[in-house]
């Protein structure tokens, strides 16, 4: 019997050094790329000014109201089912969705081109707007890839392409930047570094792609495509939305600031924002990334998730408050001291968006636990009250007391306010086994089955 508990205690510390060595490879790769943007970004910022990075904020916002449903969400899919087989099946189903919606926006852009620039008040030429559909499409297919290598447990191939976006992204921005500081080499460096992303993940991915002797695609046991859409259909009805107005609501302060306030302001914030998704990007970020398929493997043998995601919301939550805490004490002072005097102001907005960022950093773990659950209805009802109250906070900021500052504290309120309502209803909702239709696939699980 001592023997037994000796190998139980013996299992369990090889799983938790195991999820925590995974871990330290995203993180290191994380890590590595912020070092890599943090680096270069005293140069950027004082070779092109806050006028030239409004530009790039106001087109990094436009971008981010339609990347995150580049695949309908279906890229979500991609770890859950059961087989590798039907993870191909919505993995390349995912694909196409990309391509489809990158041509339609291509038509839009091309048609109503210049309104859109009008709209908000972007100041480069609106052909530069045609670059939005090679970024969705390149979005697209980093979800997918991102997807897959964390299926396959290749972390380091998600590391590796960030390392290498945020090198050719920076050292492109720089380098451009000393013969020509202007705008639009911004724009172009932040697009070809997402190229390199996505091709650095395809290559890392590709010698699983296919699959070997066990592929069943071309024979009368491979899954029916319909069918395996079907079961994943809440993704595309409820997850989707969902990310569009969470990222509606994220996009909507630096789009309304360049309206009302002008491209300064936005740059401001565009820089905040750039510097405090540090933390999440790094460590929580990270923590997602292995957490969901022990997730998926706990809810596929119907145990409950509450001790991991719990566990990792309690961590993120105490080890957030020293980046973050430092933010708000010292923030003006910081900015001032490592941008120049100019960004004393974005050190100002940092302050407030610090309380906001802070429930999203601790409330990773409850984002992916929500998929594995089967809440996507529920949790697109709460992103739905959730951008109301963000809204609402950031035009009465903005109209109402005619302040930037004012705004974005208003905003920040009220996004860290409902991100603490999600976080405590993920929490009660992932007690007792998981029943849920996302796991009826056939075949033996590729997803690992150790616990966090």
């Amino acid at each position: 019997m001592n023997h037994e508990n000796r190998l139980t205690r013996e299992a369990g510390n090889l799983l938790r050094n195991r999820f925590a060595g995974e871990v330290f490879t995203v993180t290191a790769g994380m890590a590595g790329a912020q070092l890599i943007t943090l680096g270069f970004s005293p140069f950027i910022t004082r070779l092109y000014g806050p006028e030239a990075f409004g530009a790039l904020g106001i087109f990094v916002a436009m971008a981010a109201l339609v990347t995150p449903v580049a695949t309908l969400s279906y890229d979500l899919a991609v770890v859950l089912p059961a087989s590798d087989e039907e993870a191909r099946v919505i993995g390349r189903a995912a694909a196409r969705v990309g391509f489809v919606l990158s041509a339609c926006l291509l038509v839009i852009v091309l048609l109503f081109g210049r309104e859109i620039a009008g709209l908000f008040d972007f100041s480069l030429p609106h052909t530069y707007l045609l670059l939005l559909p090679v970024v969705l499409l390149l979005a697209g297919l980093e979800q997918v890839l991102i997807r897959w290598l964390v299926r396959k447990r290749l972390f380091r191939g998600v590391s590796t392409a960030k390392l290498g976006q945020a090198t050719f992204a920076g050292a492109a921005m720089t380098g451009l930047g000393l013969v020509s500081p202007v705008a639009p080499f911004l724009l172009l460096s932040n697009v070809v570094g997402r190229a390199v992303n996505a091709t650095l993940l395809w290559l890392s991915a590709r010698p699983t792609l296919r699959g070997g002797a066990t592929d069943t695609r071309n024979t009368h046991n491979a899954p029916d495509t319909r069918a395996v859409l079907r079961m994943y259909t809440d993704f595309p009805r409820y997850r989707a939305p969902q990310q569009l107005l969470q990222s509606t609501s994220n996009s909507v302060a630096p789009l309304l600031l360049a309206a009302l306030f002008g491209p300064v302001a936005t740059g401001f914030y565009a820089l905040s924002q750039r510097v405090l998704a540090v933390p999440g990007a790094l460590v929580a970020g990270s923590v997602g990334t292995v957490l969901l398929p022990r997730l998926a493997a706990r809810a596929q043998a119907g145990g409950s998730l509450r001790a991991p995601v719990l566990k990792a919301t309690a961590g993120l939550g105490i080890l957030g408050l020293l980046p973050f805490g430092v933010i708000v004490l010292w923030g003006p002072e910081l900015f001032g001291l490592v941008f120049g005097s100019e960004w004393t102001a974005s050190g100002e907005y940092s302050r407030w968006l610090s309380l906001w960022l802070y429930f999203n950093f601790a409330g990773v773990p409850c984002g992916q636990a929500a998929p594995v659950l089967g809440l996507q209805r529920q949790l697109l009802g709460l992103e739905i009250a959730s951008v109301a109250a963000r809204g609402a906070g950031l035009l009465i900021g903005a109209m109402a007391l005619n302040s930037v500052l004012a705004a974005v504290a208003m905003f920040s309120v009220a996004g860290a306010a409902l991100q603490a309502v999600r976080i405590i209803w993920v929490l009660a909702r992932s007690s007792g086994p998981v029943h849920s239709s996302y796991y009826r696939g056939s075949g033996e699980s590729s997803v690992p089955s150790d616990d966090a």
